[in-house]
């Protein structure tokens, strides 16, 4: 397992004011965010860095305990700005990580396990970018070795890392998956159903109960 990792992950890069914020929809005891950030607490990183544009009051009553485990940073702008949300996660960090793992923090499926094997395959390849891949679809996390976190922080703040992995593509390691939980995400309504669906949760019925929060 990679030394000295840390992870950061943006709760809300949805520029859309929804009802309630996707990574904040129920999800079984908890919500999105809070099932998503149990793989990451699985694998025990330095430490694990949450930047939403929604409330800490609000963020904290979803996760519950979770939020002993994380630091957190609400900022209003950030919301729809990938690249402002990265710099403010950098920024926060305690110290230097040899490795950056960057994620969503609407992926409930994720697992440790699942983790734990994506950063076994970027250990052993060759790369000093990591990304999962399935369906021939890269998803999230994506991981990035030390010597790319000074683009990160030159990141504009409506910039997203894409631009970084055109640059460096030559450095990118893909670690393919037959596992979908990497892309999947709660976009829309649907996508939410479904995640519920997949994980063994009750779907809430008729369908209007699932959209008042979109």
């Amino acid at each position: 397992m990679a030394q000295g990792f840390s992870v950061l992950l943006l709760a809300s890069t949805d520029p859309r004011r929804l009802k309630t914020p996707r990574a904040l929809l129920p999800f079984g005891d908890t919500s999105i965010l809070g099932r998503t950030l149990q793989a990451y607490i699985g694998l025990k990183p330095k430490e694990i860095i949450v930047v939403s544009a929604d409330s800490a009051e609000r963020i904290e009553e979803s996760i519950g305990k979770a939020v002993e485990s994380i630091n957190l940073i609400s900022v209003p702008d950030a919301r729809g700005k990938v690249g402002l949300g990265i710099k403010l996660g950098l920024e926060r960090l305690e110290s230097e990580p040899q490795v950056l793992m960057i994620g969503l923090g609407d992926q409930p499926l994720l697992t440790k396990e699942l983790l734990q094997s994506l950063l076994k395959k970027f250990e052993e390849g060759k790369g000093t970018i990591g990304v999962p891949v399935s369906q021939g679809i890269p998803g999230h996390p994506v991981i990035f070795a030390a010597e790319h976190l000074e683009a990160l922080r030159a990141l504009g703040d409506e910039d997203n890392y894409r631009s970084i992995l055109l640059a460096h593509s030559e450095a990118i390691s893909d670690s393919h998956f037959d596992e979908t939980s990497f892309l999947r995400t709660a976009e829309n309504p649907d996508e939410y159903r479904e995640l519920l669906r997949l994980a063994g949760l009750p779907v809430p019925t008729p369908p209007q109960q699932v959209r008042q929060h979109y």
